[in-house]
C-alpha cells in the first residue's frame, strides 16, 4: 500500500511541475520566447502580449507642455511645444526643445517609464525621470536643469497635440 502512495505522489508532483512548464509552451512570446508563469517577459524596448510592439512608439509625436519650475534658469516658460522622435536605439527617444531651450535630450524608456540620464548639451546639464499615462496619453517629466550656478527643478506635463 505504501508503494502505491509514493507512485501517486510522484505522479502528482511531476504533473505540477510540468503544468508550470506547459503554461509557457502555450504562450507565443514572439521571437524572444522568454516566458515566466505563462507571461511573456519582453526585453527592454519591447512590449505587448508577444513582445512585438516597440515601447517608443507611444511616445512619438508633438506635445503641448505646461511646465512648473521651483526656480528658473531662464524666464518662466509659457506653454510650449516639444517633439518626440525615436532615438538611436530601440529603448531610446529624443525630447526636442526640452524646457523650451531648444535642447535635444535623450531619454531611456522602459515601458511606461523614462529616465533622462545626466547629459550636458551646450551650457546646460539636464537629468530626470518621467512616466507615460496610457489613459490620457500624457507624459509627466520631473527634471533638473543647471547652467553654471543656476538651477531649476521642474515638472513638465506633456499633452499630445
Amino acid at each position: 500500500m505504501k508503494a502505491g502512495f509514493y507512485i501517486i505522489s510522484l505522479f502528482t508532483l511531476s504533473f505540477l511541475f510540468s503544468s508550470c512548464d506547459d503554461a509557457c509552451s502555450t504562450s507565443d512570446c514572439g521571437p524572444y520566447k522568454e516566458c515566466f508563469n505563462g507571461e511573456c517577459l519582453c526585453p527592454q524596448g519591447f512590449e505587448g502580449d508577444a513582445c512585438d510592439i516597440y515601447s517608443y512608439e507611444k511616445y512619438i509625436g508633438t506635445y503641448q507642455v505646461s511646465e512648473n519650475c521651483t526656480s528658473t534658469v531662464t524666464p518662466a516658460n509659457p506653454p510650449y511645444t516639444i517633439y518626440v522622435t525615436p532615438g538611436n536605439q530601440v529603448d531610446r527617444i529624443v525630447l526636442n526643445n526640452m524646457s523650451n531651450l531648444g535642447l535635444a535630450v535623450e531619454a531611456v524608456i522602459n515601458g511606461n517609464f523614462l529616465q533622462i540620464p545626466a547629459q550636458t548639451i551646450g551650457a546646460y546639464t539636464i537629468e530626470g525621470s518621467g512616466e507615460y499615462n496610457s489613459y490620457t496619453d500624457r507624459v509627466t517629466i520631473n527634471f533638473n536643469v543647471t547652467q553654471g550656478s543656476n538651477y531649476s527643478g521642474c515638472t513638465a506635463i506633456c499633452s499630445p497635440i
